[in-house]
């Protein structure tokens, strides 16, 4: 019995002395029980061991027809958390072949039926299944009515835009991102229009109607969702990924299952499905002569790619931010079919992702460095050791929340901190003495202690401009460390925070590598046939 799979309410007093492993994320264990001390190291490395099998599992659902609706066959980790169920169960197997006991607790009822079936896995009474099914269920035909009606609305509203397009011109495909501008200047090309003349640029269809009204004053951007036709919005609350039998009941059936519910509790298959049939009549319509957009090797973007391939329009994946050694989606291990999904020419912002994209297996020639416009002109920045401490929150608002907590629990002990949310997810708070928002970049704020960050591109430019930097841990789950291969910081979960604030030290990296200045000339050749 190396391992006994209970769920939290089931805990008793007489597992006191057990090793314990907690998947619930609670912030407390019942009697006087502790969390393995090294449970995120052991997350982490189990998280990276995982990943073959991860893409395996992805290019074998990513072959069905209803896989581009869903983000766990592209091995999209920030968007997925198939990767964090596959790197528990791994944590699991290996506790069940120790000789000492470790208690399991588990909440979650398709993780714990896939537990139960681990050999040496001794389980007690499962958590109901049928209510949560249902419950995310009805969540999810709630959530697609609703990007349908809005699907709907911006369908009427911008459906003159198509007429504004000259068919034939380059284009940029991007996503409404809050830095962009009216006058070409976009959050992840820069002023690539300025530089290229007859340029234009195509919003995604989930921007917010106020944001595309705003870009689209310029007269060189428009909406994909201009393109979109009445019939097919109609059909929208109906999309779901379905994988097929085989895939919901093998080995890794329960996890696959937990997915579908997870996923389907959303709009996600709902927007998608409109971004693919807009961009496909738009590709038809507007027949541009090359596309470039922020690649990430999502299922939408494969399909983009094929199409545009069957239209003779090349093909621009641009690397925006970085490729760090756990964002498993960029490797083409997951691709149906394989190289053929890739685009064109990838463009990476410097050495570090060129290289990172290459071990993974895209063909070097296919590559090339571009620069990195989104990345600032790191200069040197004075640690001031009384000043604040930069909270750089990422994108996934569970470890925002779990960065916020950590901070109110050092206030009392003198620390001071400037928390900045993620621009395209602001983070709710309350502010108070020691805790204020900003919406400051780091390097625009005079005398910071350090910064500490999870998930985002911030930390690596911190790091590069010389301040003491942290990498976050959150409590039960993994927040991606984005970090090149060569570089490593200082990581701290909530719990050792204020140690290793105490002990944290500038950071000597040279940017020399990581990001390279950009190369207009490789642009100008990418979106000229």
């Amino acid at each position: 019995m190396p391992v006994i799979l209970c769920q939290s309410r089931k805990v008793k007093d007489t597992f006191d002395n057990l090793r314990v492993l907690d998947l619930t994320g609670n912030k407390k264990l019942p009697y006087h029980m502790k969390q393995l001390p090294d449970a995120a190291e052991l997350l982490e490395t189990a998280f990276q061991k995982i990943a073959p099998t991860w893409w395996a599992l992805g290019k074998e659902m990513g072959r069905e027809p209803t896989a581009i609706f869903s983000h766990t066959p592209s091995c999209a980790p920030n968007a997925s958390d198939f990767g964090l169920m596959l790197a528990w169960s791994e944590i699991v197997r290996q506790s069940a072949a120790r000789d000492d006991v470790t208690l399991v607790i588990c909440n979650d009822p398709w993780l714990f039926r896939h537990l139960a079936l681990i050999k040496g896995v001794e389980a007690g009474q499962v958590p109901r299944l049928w209510v949560n099914v249902f419950r995310l269920s009805l969540r999810g035909w709630l959530a697609r009515l609703k990007f349908s009606a809005e699907a709907l609305v911006k369908l009427i509203l911008l459906r003159h835009q198509r007429r504004l397009v000259v068919s034939g011109t380059p284009s940029l495909l991007a996503y409404a991102n809050p830095y962009s501008s009216s006058d070409g200047v976009d959050g992840y090309f820069g002023d690539l229009m300025v530089h290229i003349d007859n340029l234009i640029r195509v919003i995604h269809v989930d921007g917010p109607i106020g944001r595309i009204w705003r870009l689209t004053k310029g007269g060189r951007t428009t909406s994909l969702n201009a393109w979109g036709a009445l019939s097919f919005v109609l059909k929208l609350p109906w999309v779901r990924w379905r994988p097929s039998r085989q895939h919901v009941t093998g080995s890794h059936g329960w996890l696959v299952r937990r997915a579908v519910s997870k996923e389907g509790a959303t709009a996600q298959a709902a927007a998608i499905a409109w971004q693919v049939d807009c961009q496909s009549r738009w590709l038809n319509q507007a027949n541009p002569i090359a596309i470039a957009w922020p690649w990430e090797n999502h299922g939408w973007e494969r399909n983009l790619v094929r199409q545009a391939r069957d239209l003779a329009i090349k093909t621009i994946g641009y690397q925006h931010s970085v490729v760090g050694s756990e964002m498993f989606n960029y490797s083409p291990a997951s691709n149906p079919n394989g190289l053929e999904d890739l685009p064109d020419n990838i463009l990476s912002n410097g050495q570090a992702t060129f290289d990172q994209l290459v071990a993974w297996g895209v063909p070097i020639d296919r590559v090339e460095i571009a620069g990195a416009f989104r990345i600032p002109k790191v200069r040197y920045c004075r640690p001031d050791p009384d000043g604040h401490v930069y909270l750089a929150l990422p994108f996934d608002g569970e470890t925002a929340r779990q960065m916020i907590d950590a901070a109110v629990k050092l206030i009392p002990k003198n620390y001071k901190f400037l928390v900045k949310d993620h621009p395209m997810t602001p983070f709710e708070f309350t502010e108070q003495d020691g805790l204020k928002r900003t919406t400051l970049q780091f390097f625009e704020i005079n005398d910071l202690a350090a910064v500490v960050y999870a998930a985002t591109t911030v930390g690596l430019v911190s790091a590069l401009a010389g301040l003491p930097t942290i990498r976050f841990q959150p409590r039960g789950f993994i927040a991606l460390n984005i970090l090149p291969s060569e570089v490593s910081l200082p990581a701290a979960t909530e719990d050792n925070l204020e140690r290793v604030l105490r002990r944290a030290i500038p950071s000597k990296i040279i940017c020399d590598g990581i990001f390279s200045p950009i190369n207009m000339e490789v642009w100008r050749e990418c979106l000229t046939v």
